[in-house]
């Protein structure tokens, strides 16, 4: 049995990227509704709207600090499960992605056609970090 219809947010600043997830995931099968902020203020106004079952959140953003968003969203009555799509390869984006309440990585020059495959594994509840990020991971540890 497939993993059952979910719904997602993506939190992206950068138009040309926010097209580009929007093209790999709207209308793919099992995603009913996805929805798009630019902005941490807009993406946790939608977030408490829609209660989307998933986030996939860029750590950029003009008006807060991603990391400060995610914080966020995990404090919600019913939290998304959050899958951050970053240029940020730094330690403070590693360290946050080891956090329980991050379920995947993916960084953006090197992982897209890999978006849609990880989007469903963390809809399934599945963690899901490349080889590479999974390597710099242990090298920060």
């Amino acid at each position: 049995m497939g993993t059952p219809d979910f719904s997602v947010l993506h939190i992206e600043d950068d138009p040309l990227w926010a097209s580009l997830v929007a093209s790999n995931l709207r209308g793919a099968p099992g995603i009913r509704a996805c929805w798009q902020a630019a902005t941490a203020a807009e993406g946790l106004a939608l977030a408490r709207q829609h209660q989307p079952d998933l986030v996939v959140l860029d750590l950029n953003l003009p008006d807060a600090r991603g990391t400060d968003l995610a914080s966020d969203l995990i404090l919600q009555l019913h939290p998304p499960r959050i899958l951050l799509l970053t240029v940020r390869h730094d330690a403070l984006t590693l360290h946050l992605a080891g956090q329980t309440s991050i379920s995947g990585l993916l960084w953006k020059e090197s992982h897209l056609p890999a978006l849609l495959p990880a989007v469903r594994a963390v809809a399934a509840g599945q963690h899901y970090f490349p080889s590479e990020v999974q390597s710099a991971m242990r090298e920060l540890r």
